[in-house]
């Protein structure tokens, strides 16, 4: 067999699909007698025949019925990568392995990949929720693509982009006399029933150091890790609290108040991506929709 070229079975799948040579011309912006010659030159090189001149028109043979068969699962193929490569290039296919604490996973990751998915549908994305050093531990092993975390220290394996610092926010019962307030300050909390965050927690050892430092007296009846969980007790009027910023926009708790704290308490989150390759486009701009949302928040 004499060697194939494509513009011969360019021409042959436009004849078979316009139903003759003038058209299969036009189609292909080249000349009729261009056409003609490079299916005499195929017919040649695959010793068949592939058309039969009925009067006026042509008329495929059975063996360019099945060549026509072979040829267009060929061309849908191609036209999937095509497809593919235009989908990856404007970042509506692809996945994005999202790991988060659970400030994020409550609300801001769910609201953005809401968003995200709106035009891209392709995307596959998959959220799970971790503690930061895990969140790392992640990142460095290649297993996610994104983690947000509370700031960790700098590592070399990981690369980190702060998300605005938003300030911690107090957060009481309706009718409670603070909600009355524009703001809550250190002193407002004299007397009251706070619910602490973890021990560990950033925004529990600042607001505990200002209180110290003015000599403030809480009452301390409950304590939990989660954001979600703090709001949940002062909705059901146990107390009142200072927590991240991040997860009270989110939760549909009925009979909490959001006011502002002062001074304020900043927040310090970030993005971290493993450093040792760049982030796809799906995964950057799935982060920077989270930054952008983050920076909504602020203005709020």
């Amino acid at each position: 067999m004499n060697s194939l070229h494509p513009r011969q079975i360019e021409a042959f799948r436009a004849v078979m699909t316009t139903g003759s040579m003038t058209a299969a011309a036009e189609t292909l912006a080249i000349s009729q007698p261009a056409v003609s010659r490079l299916i005499r030159d195929l017919e040649h090189a695959l010793r068949l025949p592939l058309f039969d001149r009925v009067g006026s028109h042509l008329a495929p043979t059975p063996e360019a019925v099945l060549l026509h068969h072979e040829i267009a699962r060929y061309f849908i193929g191609l036209d999937r990568i095509a497809e593919a490569a235009d989908a990856i290039r404007t970042g509506k296919a692809g996945g994005v392995r999202v790991a988060a604490i659970t400030a994020f996973t409550i609300g801001l990751v769910n609201a953005a990949i809401e968003r995200f998915v709106r035009d891209r549908g392709e995307v596959a994305i998959s959220v799970h929720n971790d503690t930061s050093l895990n969140i790392e531990a992640m990142a460095r092993l290649d297993q996610i693509d994104i983690g947000l975390i509370s700031t960790g220290r700098e590592d070399p394996a990981l690369r980190q982009v702060p998300l605005p610092r938003l300030p911690a926010v107090c957060v009481v019962p309706a009718g409670h006399r603070l909600a009355e307030r524009r703001c809550v300050r250190p002193r407002d909390l004299a007397g009251e029933k706070v619910i602490g965050m973890g021990p560990t927690s950033p925004i529990r050892l600042r607001l505990e150091a200002l209180l110290q430092s003015e000599g403030i007296a809480c009452e301390r009846p409950f304590e939990t890790s989660l954001s979600a969980s703090v709001c949940a007790l002062v909705s059901r009027g146990l107390g009142v609290a200072v927590v991240d910023p991040y997860t009270v926009p989110f939760l549909h708790e009925p009979g909490i108040v959001t006011r502002p704290f002062e001074p304020a308490i900043p927040t310090d989150f970030s993005i971290v991506y493993p450093a040792h390759r760049p982030p796809a486009k799906v995964v950057r701009e799935f982060a920077d929709l989270v930054l952008t949302m983050a920076a909504e928040l602020g203005d709020r």
